[in-house]
């Protein structure tokens, strides 16, 4: 077992995960990236991406998923973009989505289903609006997919690996056949065991994270399998070799490479950079308090009245350090800030202030904003590197 001070983790994290990349590399070295609907400054998966490659614009990820076909739309740790060479491996959801989703949809809804599949065959690719059967299930009004038929039916079919989203319009998914998506090399492969299966995906999660607690709650692991036997398998991993184990400050973690192979990089210079609400980085809550004293709470969906930062609060780090947190959005060319909050105890220096520049200007460009609106209530000198930023966004 490797131990680090929190220093050292901290270094091993923002090295690994903010070196910069091409687009495709950055996929590849993190292998799935969370999808989230939301975007009141682009999309996560953009906000990600801007964060690691440079000149990154909004939808710039998608040509990559839905016409080299490197990554694709599956169920990961929740909602992914993950690469399609990981096709195999994901056999173990799928049987686990088939448990849950046999009765309500595979059994009740069996002709409907054999429909769904007919029509994507004869005119797929196509979004739940263009099927024939629009029809409701009046029970199911409230419930997470909603009350129509089509869309929990193609639901059930996409987790249990029999569609795959071949593309998105306006954000929704277009779906088609699995054969239609998953090129045949991945289809035809070898089909791991389960514990194969499982191994992988658990490797997988680590190398998405850069350091994953060993004992990290469920929901971050994603995993259809109980924590013993998850477990189990890390332990017997360990024993291989195939992950590491580091300890720092008497909290167990993991790592999928050893620690000084990150660690013994070149280090870069230290960038500002906006993070993702649903960073890789920020996963783990209890990891980000531990290693960077950093209190991070997503509170998008708190009512506005139980909000201590904002709506959409996007965690600003530069080097190995958590510097401050932006509220805002972006409509129509025009970025919104409504807050922006510097850490408590946080001194603000000239250098501070040359660098922010720098991180609005690539934001701003990021962003294709043409306009911009502070906060009132925004310091004078914060305010200042933020126009400058701005209008030098504008000049490229």
């Amino acid at each position: 077992m490797v131990e680090l001070s929190k220093s050292d983790a901290r270094k091993l994290l923002t090295q690994y995960h903010f070196t910069p990349g091409s687009l495709q590399s950055i996929f590849l070295r993190f292998g799935s990236i969370q999808y989230d609907p939301l975007k009141p400054l682009g999309r996560n998966i953009d906000l990600v991406l801007q964060s690691r490659v440079p000149d990154y614009r909004i939808g710039d990820w998608e040509p990559v998923a839905y016409e080299q076909r490197l990554v694709m739309d599956c169920w990961d740790k929740q909602a992914c973009l993950a690469l399609v060479s990981d096709w195999p491996f994901r056999s173990i959801y799928h049987e686990y989505f088939l448990k849950r989703w046999r009765d309500r949809i595979f059994v009740q809804y069996e002709k409907v289903v054999r429909a769904t599949l007919e029509e994507l065959s004869a005119k797929g690719p196509l979004t739940t609006l263009g099927f024939a059967d629009q029809s409701a299930v009046s029970q199911w009004r409230g419930s997470w997919y909603g009350p129509k038929l089509v869309k929990n039916v193609l639901r059930a079919l996409w987790e249990t690996g029999q569609v795959a989203t071949h593309h998105r319009e306006a954000g929704r998914h277009a779906y088609h056949l699995v054969e239609e998506v998953v090129p045949a090399k991945y289809l035809s492969s070898h089909q791991p065991t389960s514990i194969e299966a499982l191994r992988f995906l658990i490797r997988r999660r680590v190398q998405s994270a850069g350091l994953m607690r060993t004992r990290a709650e469920r929901a971050l692991w994603s995993l259809p399998v109980s924590t013993t036997e998850r477990l189990e398998q890390i332990r017997v991993m360990v024993s291989l070799g195939d992950l590491h184990c580091v300890m720092v400050d008497g909290v167990e973690y993991l790592c999928h490479v050893a620690p000084s192979s990150i660690l013994d990089q070149h280090r870069l210079k230290p960038a500002m950079l906006f993070v993702a609400a649903l960073d890789n980085l920020v996963w783990d809550r209890r990891s980000l308090k531990h290693l960077f004293s950093f209190d991070y709470v997503w509170e998008v969906y708190k009512p506005k009245e139980k909000r201590r930062w904002g709506y959409y609060v996007l965690p600003i780090i530069w080097g190995d350090r958590f510097v401050a947190r932006m509220d805002g959005r972006c409509i129509d060319g025009h970025w919104d800030i409504s807050a922006w909050y510097w850490e408590d105890g946080y001194d603000i220096r000239d250098n501070t202030l040359r660098v922010l520049e720098d991180s609005v200007a690539s934001f701003a460009s990021y962003l294709r904003a043409d306009r911009l609106t502070l906060p009132g209530d925004m310091g004078a000198s914060t305010k200042q590197a933020f126009r400058a930023g701005f209008g030098r966004s504008k000049e490229t």
